[in-house]
């Protein structure tokens, strides 16, 4: 089994609290950090998860995260970090965030525990 750790800082700027609200086809920016095992996979996907529907984006946007990577201890070299912009119309709702990672041809899910509701 796969160590899957992640997390999603801040969206549109403000940082983590329960929910976040948006209005429906409000632009989305994500940015947080996300490693599998000792490495960064190049595509991270945060994935909002409703009851009906569920949306997928994918970002090969990696940046340093030195915070991150002196915490685990990992290569100092690692982009732990992702910065995920998204534009889509999502439906009126309330939906849970995760992160996604491909590794060695899987996928590798963490769950974040965070809320976004859309208006």
């Amino acid at each position: 089994m796969k160590s899957t750790k992640c997390a999603v800082d801040a969206m549109n700027g403000k940082n983590a609290k329960q929910p976040w609200t948006v209005k429906r086809g409000e632009a989305l920016v994500f940015t947080g950090w996300a490693f599998v095992d000792k490495g960064a996979p190049p595509d991270v996907y945060v994935q909002i998860v409703g009851p009906a529907l569920t949306y997928t984006a994918l970002t090969r946007s990696r940046l340093p995260r030195p915070d991150v990577n002196q915490y685990f201890k990992l290569n100092p070299d690692i982009n732990t970090g992702f910065e995920l912009s998204a534009t889509q119309d999502i439906e009126p709702g309330e939906y849970k965030i995760e992160v996604l990672q491909s590794s060695d041809g899987s996928v590798a899910q963490c769950k974040t525990q965070l809320d976004l509701k859309v208006n």
